[in-house]
């Protein structure tokens, strides 16, 4: 077969499977097609992915139209289940308008029938990031709760409010971090954007529930300690960022069991000097060869730490002599 009929032919096969060339071109091709095997092969080619095309277009159109369908039927649930929670609240504002009730009353119920809403209608009617809208949703109903049951009972909204988003944020918040579009510079910093968040948040706890309270002392012993104990929550976070291609995963074990190891027998020490401006070492008192009460902390922190920089240094010299065995 002459190549430059197939060429022809070829360049023809488009317009040929299409039916818009014109008769004695479609001729051409349709006798050309009978007795060239190669050419026959190139149309069932691209009739195939014709019509894999028009089934893929299909499909999605179907698929389309169900997720329509789907999400009507989603948001008609959800416009029911808004109408039945509102019930209650009609109801006791009808009481409240005959003097009743009191508005204090109709306020928490209002927040209490938006919290259901939260769990039920709002994850109908999202299209996406549902998970994320129910946690936020759901906490902004919680601290509403907590508004109003703080103003009728003369309480402090601080108080109530504070520790409530700290302990969702440690719960919830790393799986919702993941779920929304971040600013360009922390993008990479998801989880240290955590961390950040739930240390603010950790502070203004102890703020809250020691000042009004206990006054200054207590802050300040709060916050020291929470400090020291965010020196080795950000030195292992630290530690277990560095670069692979600097420090492999079993020499960074070594690093944080050492470390762990030093904060275990030196917290005590370093609390006490910043808290009382007294010197200690506990360490500097044990006797292992005697384990009474008066020695036991001392012993026990003498123990860690050696087990540590052992276990440490054991990590450390197996992780180094497995980069050097992976450089050679």
């Amino acid at each position: 077969m002459n190549n430059s009929s197939c060429e022809i032919v070829q360049d023809l096969l488009p317009l040929y499977i299409d039916g818009v060339c014109s008769e004695s071109s479609s001729r051409l091709v349709s006798d050309h097609l009978a007795e060239c095997k190669e050419c026959k092969a190139i149309e069932t080619k691209i009739r195939d992915t014709k019509i894999e095309a028009i089934v893929g277009k299909e499909t999605e159109s179907v698929l389309d139209r169900h997720a329509k369908k789907e999400r009507g039927a989603a948001w008609k649930a959800g416009a029911i289940i808004a109408s039945i929670l509102c019930f209650p609240v009609v109801i006791v504002a009808i009481v409240m308008a005959n003097g009743q009730a009191h508005f204090d009353v109709l306020a928490i119920l209002i927040s209490s029938m938006m919290l259901a809403a939260s769990l039920t209608v709002v994850p109908l009617m999202s299209k996406e990031k549902r998970f994320t809208r129910v946690v936020l949703s759901g906490t902004a109903s919680i601290l509403l709760i907590e508004f109003f049951a703080c103003l009728s009972e003369g309480a402090s909204f601080a108080r109530a409010a504070v520790p409530t988003v700290f302990g969702l944020s440690v719960a919830f918040l790393p799986f919702i971090i993941g779920n929304i579009t971040l600013p360009d510079q922390l993008k990479d910093k998801k989880a240290l954007t955590v961390v950040v968040w739930d240390v603010l948040w950790l502070l203004l706890t102890i703020a809250v529930e020691t000042i009004p309270q206990h006054g200054n002392d207590s802050f300040r012993e709060g916050m020291v300690i929470s400090v020291l104990l965010m020196v080795v929550v950000f030195s292992i976070f630290g530690i277990v960022r560095l670069s692979n291609s600097r420090v492999d995963g079993v020499t960074k074990i070594g690093i944080i069991v050492i470390l762990l190891g030093l904060w275990s027998a030196f917290f005590k020490d370093i609390a006490a000097l910043f808290l009382h401006g007294v010197h200690t070492l506990l360490i500097g008192t044990a006797d292992l060869s005697n384990w009474s009460p008066e020695n036991l902390n001392a012993n026990i922190a003498l123990t860690l730490l050696s087990s540590a920089l052992f276990i440490g240094a054991v990590f450390i010299i197996i992780g180094i002599v497995k980069k050097i065995a992976n450089d050679k």
